[in-house]
């Protein structure tokens, strides 16, 4: 699956933005283990550019996918910045 943290995917269609603990639940009911998370719209909303703004989305679906009975690989599309990657476990 390749959704978002914002308002909208990087194709226009509404992403996760408000609701990442239904969207996580739902992803794992229809049997997804893939879950692409892409910035898109997100970066439009951000305040500032500091590693924290750019790791809180992600951070945010983290702790929906950690409440999941069943494991998922999420993969964080950020373009490389501000070491999204470091996100503790």
């Amino acid at each position: 699956m390749i959704i978002g943290p914002g308002p909208l995917t990087c194709a226009g269609y509404e992403a996760s933005y408000g609701h990442e603990e239904q969207d996580a639940r739902q992803f794992a009911a229809w049997g997804f283990d893939f879950l692409k998370y892409d910035l898109c719209s997100y970066q439009r909303m951000m305040r500032e550019q500091t590693p924290e703004a750019h790791q809180h989305p992600y951070r945010v679906m983290q702790a929906a996918l950690a409440k999941l009975d069943r494991d998922m690989v999420f993969n964080l599309c950020q373009y490389g910045r501000a070491n999204v990657w470091g996100i503790d476990q």
